[in-house]
């Protein structure tokens, strides 16, 4: 396909299919903030933060579509009695023409996004999410089959994709009630006489479904299901993502000290300052180290869930730190001299199918 068949729309929907969807939608949801949907697109350029001086560099190098991480602010918002760059620079970026797409803070739950780039850079071993990723692009099917059939029709429909969640399978949930109903000389039940009201012990049956599988899961739900018309139902799931998502925590081999710790990432991004301590504390064995690229404030209730010894993060809000320091737990925050490459990073891991229909700087 020619590369300029590939446009700001395509691009913006190739993003928002790989990026998970932010867990504040009200303060960091991403996607698409400006540019012409029709628009060819031949060159990418990932920028944690768009600033003037980028916009005329990215317009020099003839770049279409930009990826940043935080959105832009909402032009609405901005006071006209206070003084504030976003205007002129909002007015620069119309000039350019550029697309500019916002990643939001779900790209912190992607598994080569920031936050596990950031535990794989520490050395540190089988970096997970603390909490599996949310059934985005599902649907709840439900049905109402005969008791003695229930096993079999759950079997048929997870071998044909639903029911899992996560690392488990044949996922459902089953309640009993009493299905009725009357059938016309033309039918032929399975349970029943035709011109007969009539009630059956039922289960109803709940499973999970990826959009993707609907088609062929109905299918088994109908060749397993032992009535001539069963009845189901299909439910839309609301894509929600929990802050544990953008916590990727991973072990050291052997435990840490605090200094340790301190050093360790200073080795790791030699290219940045040394990470801010967080209520620091001595004399303390870290091995679970929970990593975030996001902030910091948003995870500590679930850090002693997690078990959790030590957080960096990028950054933590005055309550938050003291939070922190009360629950035990020490903590570094990170320069963006190591948040601006770990983004890039991520950007171009997660565009590398695109490689050969467009570029990325």
């Amino acid at each position: 396909m020619d590369s300029g068949d590939f446009t700001v729309r395509r691009m913006a929907d190739f993003l928002n299919a790989a990026i998970p969807s932010p867990y504040d939608e009200s303060r960091e949801s991403g996607r698409l903030q400006c540019g012409d949907p029709d628009r060819p697109v031949k060159l990418v350029w990932p920028v944690y933060r768009v600033t003037r001086e980028i916009l005329r560099q990215a317009e020099r190098s003839n770049v279409d579509f930009m990826v940043i991480s935080r959105p832009l602010p909402d032009r609405w918002k901005i006071a006209e009695n206070v003084y504030s760059p976003w205007p002129d620079l909002l007015r620069l970026l119309l000039h350019t023409g550029i697309a500019i797409y916002a990643a939001g803070s779900g790209l912190n739950a992607h598994p080569r996004g920031p936050s596990a780039l950031l535990a794989e850079r520490l050395g540190l071993s089988e970096p997970r999410a603390g909490l599996p990723r949310p059934q985005s692009g599902q649907v709840k099917i439900v049905t109402f089959v005969p008791r003695e059939y229930a096993d079999s029709v759950r079997l048929a429909m997870s071998q044909a994709g639903a029911g899992r969640i996560g690392e488990y399978d044949l996922c459902s949930y089953r309640s009993s009630g009493e299905g009725s109903f009357f059938g016309s000389e033309q039918t032929n039940p399975t349970i029943g006489e035709p011109g007969q009201m009539e009630f059956v012990p039922e289960e109803r049956l709940e499973m999970i479904c990826p959009i993707h599988c609907l088609a062929d899961v109905i299918t088994a739900l109908w060749n397993a299901h032992p009535y001539e018309e069963p009845a189901y139902d299909i439910y839309p799931l609301h894509d929600f993502r929990d802050p544990r998502q953008c916590l990727w925590i991973g072990t050291a081999e052997e435990p840490l000290s605090v200094e340790d710790l301190v050093r360790r990432a200073g080795d790791a991004f030699p290219e940045s300052s040394v990470p801010e301590p967080i209520g620091l504390l001595q004399g303390r064995n870290l091995c679970r180290i929970a990593c975030t690229a996001g902030d910091g404030s948003a995870v500590i209730p679930y850090l002693i869930e997690s078990e959790a010894d030590a957080l960096i993060c990028r950054g933590i809000g005055e309550e938050a730190a003291w939070e922190l320091a009360e629950c035990g737990i020490p903590g570094l925050s990170l320069s963006r001299g190591v948040l601006e490459p770990l983004f890039a990073t991520a950007i171009r891991e997660i565009l590398e199918p695109l490689r050969g229909e467009v570029g990325v700087l």
